[in-house]
């Protein structure tokens, strides 16, 4: 049995591959757009709360949080955020307050550069 794949280093990779982001949509790039917008929209109250949920030892919303956002982060084509993510939600799930409050950390700084990714006028043509 193998391990958990390693997380993508922060200091190599974008923290979004656009191509990969558009081959999980089928290429359509109108969708592409709709759930970028969609997840910056969401992002300040889901990480409001998902740090609320870490701080207060809540578990199973942490678990919650942490599994929406890695599946839209994987979605985008963010690798490293959606490997934080899973670790994120690993420790939710076996309840380590001091693993996921360890998790915790990087997984919102990833999140944090996805969205400047996103913010920025040209990310169609980054990756």
């Amino acid at each position: 049995m193998s391990g958990p794949a390693p997380i993508p280093d922060a200091r190599h990779d974008p923290p979004v591959n656009v191509a990969l982001a558009l081959e999980r949509v089928d290429a359509d790039m109108e969708l592409l757009e709709e759930l970028v917008a969609t997840f910056l929209e969401d992002l300040p109250a889901t990480l409001h709360a998902l740090a609320e949920a870490v701080q207060h030892g809540d578990h199973a919303e942490t678990r919650r949080l942490a599994h929406s956002l890695r599946a839209a982060l994987g979605t985008l084509g963010a690798r490293r955020g959606a490997a934080l993510g899973q670790e994120l939600e690993s420790c939710a799930r076996q309840e380590e307050p001091a693993s996921t409050a360890r998790a915790w950390d990087p997984f919102q700084v990833e999140v944090s550069r996805v969205a400047a990714f996103f913010e920025a006028p040209d990310w169609k043509t980054r990756s």
